[in-house]
């Protein structure tokens, strides 16, 4: 899936494409973390279920349920520290790339 959506972002002519594109999927991954954090305890209970134990046993845990506690500040901040992480590790090697002739870099390798 990883691949999919890096090549697809690579071969994006266009940068409000690509800008599009990160942040639909910055924002899908948001909302499905978010729900993941919402429906976490049911999740568990499921997992128990088809398992035929608990995930989180209470006598290692020692808490009934998980605890969960959403701030949306925080949420907000670490969608965009992703996407200034993920800009900056796929802009920085592209600008050192472009800067390269094709034909002697291919003769060194």
């Amino acid at each position: 899936m990883a691949e999919l959506a890096i090549s697809s972002i690579i071969t994006t002519k266009s940068v409000n494409s690509t800008a599009l594109r990160v942040g639909v999927g910055s924002g899908v991954g948001a909302v499905l973390g978010l729900l993941f954090v919402r429906y976490i305890n049911e999740i568990e209970a499921l997992l128990a279920l088809i398992m035929g134990r608990k995930v989180f046993d209470e006598r290692i845990y020692y808490f009934p349920s998980i605890p969960t506690q959403v701030n949306a500040f925080m949420v907000v901040s670490v969608a965009l520290g992703a996407i200034v992480i993920a800009i900056l590790a796929s802009v920085l090697p592209a600008r050192r790339a472009s800067q390269l002739h094709p034909v002697q870099a291919l003769r060194y390798e």
